[in-house]
């Protein structure tokens, strides 16, 4: 679907490489929203008037797609790009035609998503995100709650109440575009008509020149400057005024540069130059100069020009040194004025960052490499064109180097360049233009001092002044060249993105594919081996196709994917892999393997933010093992390999059950002798086995001649960007990334053991009634489970309690559902409205399971019961005070008049002896049927069941025994202790 309106971003089409599709649109030239808002208001250009018409032209173009009945699931504002001033939605490949929500929550979105509610017009989630839109075009561009969340005084108050309509927690009280549209119009033209122009041009220019007079005194623009070793350092008092002429022009587009010492004649120091034409020479070596080892790169941002009017003060104080009679006295009042005013004025600077790095000679050049290598990366995320990369990283494992600021990590770096980009921490880096402070001066003043000293300075053709460089510079463009060193580190980032190395995989039916959504990054640089570029033939038939798969998706032939273990993996994925491990394979591969690196992530892999909070998410649910599921199959994959081996294959797949089952490899470092080798061989296994043609092999659809294998492999050899995952290795499942309590909450979920998974009340529908159907609150995984109950009623204290002579079991368990079955004697009766059955289940965690009864600790166990057997015990590995013991029968012959009691005769830590009792209406022998005693030992940790709404909790002590001393315990042969 494509849309012809000008505040749409034009797509012209789809363009794909062999992991991943792109979208060519049309270019744009101002950035995106948040970037050009904060241009615009940076440069005092953005007036109210612009942000009517920016808001305007947004919520045209989204009434353009909701007319045609599509939803932007994406709607902030990086996916709001901006050309010539004009806004254009951007991104709408990830658009919906009226789709159900599948994204992560974010700041845009609205609670409708975060809660899962489904709502019928989907519309009404993009006018969430549009107010959020027009709170940030309001506040320039400052991203929403990062700070107190306060309104801009100046915003029109119905334009405040418009963005709140539209981020109303309640959809169907959000406006639709054609509305917004016509209260957006009758907004501005109450304001044009209304408004005082004279008040608030007023107001403007006084926050302007407020902001004026902030540069110029951060920048010290208004003071001279003296020498101080390799610098320009401002002087004690303001030599010009604050309300002086200011240009200042922003270097957008700007690269980074490299400034390294010319070794030129010694005449074109810059450092000589500012000596010759100062009044007092500066007395620091020039010896040396040289010898200068160090670099200096350089982030510019803006040009700066300020003049200003001279202090009249600076004057007099002239004056009066130059009244003193005395030369000598004369010369060293002026040289105390000039040393407070500043003997220089600069009068064009460029402001930006500096990084400094000493002793770059001495330097390995792998070192030098790797250095530039993350700068050039740091400065790429500050443009907003990359993310982070490596972020974790000490500074410790590179060459020193020295910013303005304190930082300890590579992400301290990106964050300290993402600052300068925003006109943060910005610094003076060189002084392009600057004169004597005695040039301010009258005609007069300055002939008297030049009488003073006998002569002028030397005048001499100003150079470029850069702090802490002691030559003039040679420049060259950061990026320019790293490129032509080309170390390995710097292809790094492009084959993350390329290769989708921070997506998990997941196994699909054909090959491997990657999640929807980034799940991980690398905290710190990776080791990476060379493995000299070898080559291995293979020709293989695998003995079944689950073999054949792995062979076709680069895994290791040691390590064959055991899919059962998968944690999460698709039951019908699953299924569908048992059947090709049944399945012969009839396809013979011959394979020849340019190996170019193993690259190993071990160890600094973490997961991202967004993964993170959607396992949050899952786990809080009452079904994580579903979310989970759906979370790692749908959207970030299953599992990731901490080892890479990356360079390119050629392959040639045949029809054929001739060959011999094995494998033949053969690997050569001299590559002219072993081309010859190949070649040979190749034609050798043509012969032997008819239906192999070994002429031409495919790579990337590309048809390779077998002639043409050395010269692939040298093109292969000299271009990384072209390398590709041939081998995966080392797996883990994506959950072992995640934080140790995920972790732990995780493997709790995916074991077998039984837990406490849910609980619930059930009401009696009629008197006496001796059979009661339960629905459970969600379904279990299997119909494999303990069920415990009791029957109990509130006593005048309105506390439950137990109802006396009465056993609950249980029967027809299902995944949704029990019968649960009242054993009393006949002279119990039971009121409907007063009796309920409490009970729960201990099933495997896989099936529903309630959040609140997870940190519930339990042991559990089952006997089988025969003949008069009156006595048992169970063992625990530890029991402790506090402890609850929870007993349940099971039977298919028990008359529904009789019910056994079990009391506990004694207990140790890891011991507790049982009394079991019959209780049947008529005083027979005490003979026991055939039944089973199933039991669990619960440590509550001070949690009591709860009924659904947390409104009621049960004690424990209704459920069974509660273990108070283990010492000293004595029967009871009055309560109860059963389920």
């Amino acid at each position: 679907m494509t849309f012809q309106h000008e505040n749409v971003l034009k797509t012209f089409g789809i363009t794909s490489d062999e992991n991943n599709y792109y979208f060519v649109h049309e270019y744009n030239n101002d950035g995106d929203l948040r970037h050009y808002l904060k241009q615009k208001y940076l440069s005092n250009l953005l007036k109210w008037k612009d942000k009517f018409e920016i808001t305007r032209q947004i919520v045209n173009g989204l009434k353009c797609l909701h007319d045609q009945g599509v939803v932007h699931t994406e709607l902030h504002p990086y996916n709001i790009l901006v050309h010539n001033g004009i806004p254009k939605l951007a991104n709408l490949g990830i658009s919906k035609i009226y789709s159900n929500y599948n994204i992560v929550h974010s700041k845009y979105h609205p609670p409708e998503i975060l809660q899962k509610r489904n709502i019928c017009d989907k519309t009404k989630s993009n006018i969430y995100s549009l107010g959020i839109l027009m709170w940030e075009i309001a506040h320039n561009g400052v991203e929403p709650f990062c700070s107190n969340y306060n309104i801009v005084e100046e915003t029109p108050f119905k334009f405040k109440n418009l963005y709140r309509k539209c981020y109303d927690n309640n959809p169907e009280k959000r406006p639709d575009c054609s509305k917004i549209l016509e209260e957006l119009n009758h907004i501005e033209q109450t304001y044009n008509e209304n408004h005082d122009h004279n008040e608030h041009n007023e107001f403007d220019n006084e926050r302007q020149k407020k902001l004026k007079i902030d540069f110029v005194n951060y920048f010290n623009l208004n003071k001279g400057r003296n020498r101080v070793a390799h610098d320009l350092v401002p002087g004690a008092k303001k030599i010009l005024s604050d309300y002086g002429y200011l240009k200042i022009n922003k270097l957008n587009d700007s690269d980074p540069i490299i400034c390294f010492p010319d070794r030129g004649e010694q005449n074109t120091i810059p450092w000589t130059i500012l000596n010759n034409m100062n009044l007092f020479k500066n007395l620091d070596d020039e010896n040396g100069l040289h010898e200068c080892n160090d670099i200096r790169i350089h982030i510019p941002i803006a040009t700066v020009q300020y003049r200003g009017n001279v202090a009249e003060q600076f004057s007099h104080d002239i004056e009066n040194a130059l009244d003193w009679l005395d030369d000598n006295e004369k010369k060293e009042r002026l040289n105390k004025v000039f040393n407070e005013w500043g003997n220089f004025i600069a009068t064009d600077v460029i402001i930006g960052g500096a990084i400094t790095i000493k002793n770059w000679s001495k330097i390995d050049s792998i070192d030098q490499s790797r250095l530039l290598t993350y700068i050039q990366w740091g400065v790429d995320y500050a443009k907003g064109g990359r993310s982070k990369i490596f972020s974790e990283m000490s500074l410790d494992l590179l060459p020193q180097f020295e910013i303005s600021k304190n930082i300890n990590t590579i992400g301290d770096l990106y964050n300290w360049l993402k600052d300068l980009y925003d006109y943060q921490h910005a610094e003076i880096i060189s002084y392009e233009d600057f004169k004597p402070s005695y040039e301010l001066l009258s005609n007069e003043l300055i002939e008297r001092i030049f009488q003073c000293f006998s002569g002028r300075p030397i005048v001499e053709p100003i150079v470029r002044i850069i702090p802490q460089i002691l030559t003039q510079c040679e420049q060259q463009k950061l990026l320019k060249w790293i490129e032509t060193k080309k170390p390995r580190l710097l292809y790094m980032r492009d084959w993350i993105h390329d290769l989708s190395l921070e997506y998990g995989i997941l196994p699909q039916r054909s090959k491997l594919g990657h999640g929807d959504k980034m799940g991980f990054n690398y905290t710190k640089e990776p080791t990476i081996t060379p493995i000299n570029d070898t080559i291995t033939i293979l020709l293989y038939q695998p003995q079944n196709q689950q073999i054949a798969y792995s062979l076709y998706n680069g895994l290791k032939e040691k390590y064959e994917l055991k899919f059962r273990e998968i944690p999460f993996l698709d039951h019908h994925t699953l299924e569908h892999f048992r059947d090709l491990h049944n399945r012969l394979s009839k396809t013979v591969y011959c394979q020849i393997i340019f190996n170019a690196i193993k690259i190993s992530f071990k160890s600094i892999i973490k997961p991202s933010e967004q993964l993170s909070n959607a396992v949050d998410l899952a786990l809080r649910s009452d079904e994580p093992f579903k979310g989970l599921c759906d979370l790692f199959n749908n959207t970030y994959g299953l599992l990731i390999p901490e080892t890479l081996i990356l360079g390119r294959k050629l392959t040639g797949t045949y029809d054929s059950c001739n060959i011999p089952n094995n494998t033949i490899k053969k690997q050569g470092d001299d590559f002219e002798i072993f081309s010859t080798q190949a070649i040979k061989m190749l034609t050798d296994w043509d012969k032997k086995n008819q239906d192999i043609d070994t002429t031409f092999f495919v790579d990337d659809n590309k048809i390779i001649k077998r002639d043409e294998i050395e010269e692939w492999r040298k093109i292969q050899s000299n271009n990384p960007n072209n390398w590709k995952v041939i081998f995966y290795d080392d797996w883990i499942p994506i959950y072992k990334i995640l934080s140790e309590s995920q972790q732990n909450d995780i493997e709790s979920i995916l074991s077998d053991k039984y837990r406490i998974v849910f609980n619930g009340k059930t009401s009696l529908h009629q008197d006496n009634q001796t059979t009661v159907t339960i629905k459970f609150p969600g379904p279990l995984v299997d119909d494999k489970c303990q069920i415990y109950g009791c029957l109990v009623k509130k006593n005048e204290l309105e506390n439950w309690e137990t109802i006396p002579n009465v056993m609950i079991r249980f029967d027809n368990i299902n995944r949704y559902s029990c019968r649960a079955i009242i054993h009393k004697n006949r002279k119990t009766s039971l009121n409907k409205d007063e009796s309920k059955i409490l009970w729960f289940i201990l099933a495997k965690p896989k099936g529903y399971y309630r959040h609140s009864l997870r940190k519930i600790k339990v042991t559990y166990g089952q006997l089988d019961i025969h003949g008069e057997q009156t006595l048992t015990y169970l063992k625990s590995k530890e029991i402790s005070k506090g402890n609850v013991l929870v007993t349940s029968f099971v039977s298919n012959t028990l008359r529904e008049t009789t019910f056994y009691k079990t009391n506990v005769k004694s207990l140790t830590s890891t011991k507790v002896d049982l009394r079991i009792l019959k209780v049947q209406e008529d005083n027979s022998k005490n003979n026991l049927e055939s039944l089973t005693l199933q039991w669990c030992i619960i440590n509550t940790n001070e949690i009591n069941l709860t009924d659904d709404d947390n409104q009621e909790s049960y004690p424990w002590s209704i459920f069974g025994t509660v273990f108070e001393d283990l010492k000293d315990h004595k029967e009871s042969s009055h309560k109860n202790y059963h389920l």
